[in-house]
């Protein structure tokens, strides 16, 4: 359950009577009803108030729930305010400075008016709206059009200001507990059955006529206030519960990719298989691979790659286990250009299309791969990324064809360039178009096992990687 679905909850259980125990010796909500009519028409006798306020809407029987505690009553929510409106049905002349404030639905939040970025009227404006629409400090303000309509709060500015229609004005009875009616308004039934009535419409909007209508749960004014307290209480740690499933859900959502990294880091440190002291050591399986490159070179395979000896004094970024030996990147993997083909129909292979989101091209000419090959990016925000060649094609202007050694277990190569993705991608050249540090890619150090080695790591990823999927 995350943080919403708690506080909505335990606001259903707030205007249930379920969240406070009920008092006996609470006077009856019934009593309180007929105290706040009695209030309104005192307010119709001194006419501030018209003779319609007091009409009330009857609630069919089958409309109201028959699990309502004790000393509780169902009534419309007209009969619980003094009056209820909204702002200004035509768009005044606002400015960023003024006299008067005005406030619409985007400065209506939960904790109230924000008053960042507010617009003013004028005086004259201002008292036009304000003869018919009148907020003092403590009414409830309620977003009735637009994005955010169901968003309400308790009128938090002292001094007068004009509203736009989008927000109504409901004012409460001096009576009732005006906190426990904000809570009323959002809870889960009440906000849920607002959304739900302007389904279907073009404009997203509630009338008047229908918040009037509403019908809502009464209790007693003092259990109002035990609900109001107990939700003062409790709603702050749900807030914090909230931000921790937050966390925790971010943390859920990371954890793969940050497991991967991790396994991948003791994978190529020696720390996720066994040594075998019976294995060949990799500086034989070194000097093996150094003869093979010299012999593509002769081939006209590759050119003569020139190998950064590693300094012995060189500070190293772990400790190797017996068997393994320090060398660069470039001595078991490095670039070639894919030879130069024509008078074949073949597709482009560019990067969206090896990520099949393009359909691709064919060309009659290119540089020509093969299905199996491998080819990296060097071009591009993804540099250093390594593509499996699934089909003879062309490959595409911003890869180089990736060479590894024969004699190298070629998964256990990829598993080092994997590893050292980000690297590559953070440290990239050039601006316009960037593209992958060939010397910070060649020049990499790197611990490199026995063969043997190589293959049980390469099993052991795999089935850890399947795991973490």
């Amino acid at each position: 359950m995350n943080g919403t679905q708690l506080r909505n909850s335990i606001l259903q259980f707030a205007i249930q009577g379920k969240l406070v125990p009920q008092d006996p010796n609470d006077e009856p909500a019934f009593v309180l009803l007929e105290k706040i009519r009695a209030e309104k028409l005192e307010l119709v006798k001194k006419n501030l108030l018209k003779r319609k306020d007091l009409d009330s809407i009857p609630i069919k029987v089958e409309d109201i729930p028959n699990d309502l505690p004790t000393g509780w009553i169902s009534c419309r929510v007209k009969d619980v305010l003094l009056k209820i409106t909204d702002g200004t049905h035509h768009s005044p002349v606002n400015t960023t400075s003024g006299e008067y404030k005005y406030v619409t639905a985007k400065n209506i939040k939960e904790d109230g008016i924000q008053t960042k970025n507010i617009t003013y009227v004028s005086k004259k404006i201002h008292e036009e709206i304000y003869a018919r629409c009148n907020p003092s400090l403590g009414d409830l303000l309620y977003v009735k059009d637009g994005a955010t309509t169901g968003i309400c709060c308790i009128n938090n500015l002292k001094e007068p200001f004009s509203l736009l229609s989008s927000v109504a004005l409901l004012k409460p009875s001096k009576l009732l507990y005006t906190p426990f009616l904000l809570w009323c308004l959002r809870s889960p039934i009440c906000y849920d059955s607002v959304r739900e009535s302007m389904k279907g419409t073009g404009i997203t909007r509630i009338t008047l006529t229908k918040i009037e209508k509403w019908i809502i749960p009464l209790p007693p004014l003092a259990e109002q206030k035990r609900i109001v307290a107990k939700l003062d209480e409790i709603l702050p740690l749900v807030e914090s519960y909230d931000k921790a499933q937050q966390k925790l859900d971010e943390l859920n959502k990371a954890l793969p990719d940050r497991l991967r990294k991790s396994i991948l880091q003791e994978a190529i440190q020696g720390k996720l298989v066994e040594q075998d002291p019976s294995d060949e050591p990799a500086s034989v399986l070194l000097e093996r691979i150094r003869e093979e490159k010299q012999k593509l070179v002769k081939e006209g395979r590759i050119k003569q790659l020139k190998e950064v000896e590693v300094p012995i004094n060189e500070e190293k970024p772990y400790e190797l286990p017996n068997g393994w030996v320090w060398t660069r990147l470039s001595a078991i993997v490095w670039l070639e250009d894919a030879p130069k083909h024509s008078g074949e129909s073949l597709p482009y292979l560019e990067a969206k299309y090896l990520r099949g989101k393009v359909i691709g091209q064919m060309l009659t000419e290119g540089k020509l791969v093969l299905s199996g090959n491998k080819a990296i990016l060097v071009d591009g925000e993804n540099s250093g990324e390594v593509f499996t060649i699934k089909e003879k094609g062309y490959l595409g202007s911003t890869f180089k064809l990736l060479g590894i050694a024969e004699d190298i277990c070629s998964e256990y190569a990829l598993t080092i360039l994997a590893t050292y993705k980000d690297l590559f991608r953070n440290n990239k050249r050039g601006s316009a178009i960037p593209h992958l540090n060939k010397e910070l890619f060649s020049n990499l150090l790197i611990g490199l096992p026995p063969l043997a080695e190589q293959k049980r790591i390469v099993a052991k990823l795999d089935e850890l990687l399947k795991l973490i999927k």
